[in-house]
């Protein structure tokens, strides 16, 4: 309770009035529903009530957004450095950590990513881009190495790498041999 603004008089038996301070309110929970507030000064004492409502959520904000909006495909969503605000009915704020997203994939396209709290939800636009080969690499050459004129190539063992710009490399077999 807030007693800010609040101003108590003392009443005397002359009718006259005097702004008073040093007293005492009790009564005072900040737990929902009504509650009696009683100021006490020197023996006399007054009430009045007050409603406490329910803190609820009115809606969350990204006050920092994801510094990466730019995706390679096949990469995870990077929310490390965002930041999401809870906002409530009694002016309080918070920065919350607990929230669920949705609407990202590792597919090339545009998404709309939705951060959901609480029933309240704020999103974010990202770009996935489509994966790049970068270098291929032979990882395990083929079992026979030596050849007798005439002998046809065997490239049984023969291992392939591809290496793309999301990081990632995978084994495959479609190559050209020149």
């Amino acid at each position: 309770f807030d007693p800010e603004g609040m101003s108590i008089a003392a009443v005397f038996d002359d009718e006259s009035e005097t702004v008073i301070t040093g007293y005492q309110i009790s009564g005072y929970t900040n737990t929902p529903g009504r509650k009696t507030i009683t100021v006490s000064y020197n023996g006399f004492s007054q009430s009045f009530e007050v409603n406490v409502r329910t803190k609820t959520l009115t809606k969350i904000a990204l006050t920092t957004k994801p510094s990466k909006n730019t995706y390679i495909e096949g990469q995870d969503l990077d929310v490390s450095d965002m930041v999401v605000t809870a906002y409530y009915n009694n002016d309080t704020t918070e920065v919350i950590t607990d929230y669920n997203i949705s609407g990202f994939e590792s597919v090339p396209g545009t998404y709309t990513v939705t951060v959901e709290y609480g029933g309240r939800t704020a999103s974010f636009v990202v770009q996935v881009k489509q994966k790049t080969l970068q270098t291929i690499s032979i990882e395990n050459l083929p079992d026979k190495l030596v050849y007798l004129e005439g002998d046809s190539l065997d490239t049984k063992g023969l291992t392939v790498m591809a290496h793309y710009d999301n990081g990632t490399s995978e084994v495959i077999t479609d190559y050209t041999l020149r």
